[in-house]
């Protein structure tokens, strides 16, 4: 029918659309809802050893609305789709742990934090030979240190 649409980004608010066909025109008035957008903040809690599993909480918000999808990347390679996921680090190091939020109505928010994972220590003990209800001598073999 010949007929030519323009398109506009429009903020919120109530907006009057004007149609015409060159000859007559019709008028609808439109509300444009700005959804809220989400912020996305965790913590993380246990032990920061590596092979250990430390939990990571999601807390974040959205005023009108809801969160709708988490996207955790732990910086290693691996990921989780969790509200609340739990990770372990295979190795020590800092890692860059990063959370993506979508809300209901599709806007997104990031955060991203370091956490640091800690070796195990190392151990390497030998028990030297003792008699019953004696006294042990226990022998560390990691280079550097003394005989307990």
């Amino acid at each position: 029918n010949g007929a030519t649409t323009t398109s506009i980004n429009a903020g919120p608010g109530t907006w009057t659309v004007l149609v015409t066909d060159g000859t007559c025109t019709a008028y609808d008035t439109v509300s444009v809802a700005a959804p809220s957008l989400p912020t996305a903040t965790f913590s993380s809690s246990g032990t920061d050893c590596e092979g250990s599993s430390i939990s990571f909480n999601d807390h974040s918000m959205v005023t009108n609305g809801s969160i709708a999808a988490w996207q955790w990347n732990f910086g290693d390679g691996s990921t989780s789709s969790q509200q609340h996921p739990s990770h372990a680090f295979g190795s020590a190091g800092a890692y860059a742990v990063t959370l993506k939020v979508s809300s209901a109505s599709g806007c997104t928010d990031s955060i991203s934090r370091t956490i640091n994972v800690n070796p195990l220590p190392m151990v390497a003990f030998a028990a030297g030979n003792s008699c019953n209800n004696t006294p042990a001598s226990f022998i560390n073999r990691d280079a550097g240190a003394a005989a307990l």
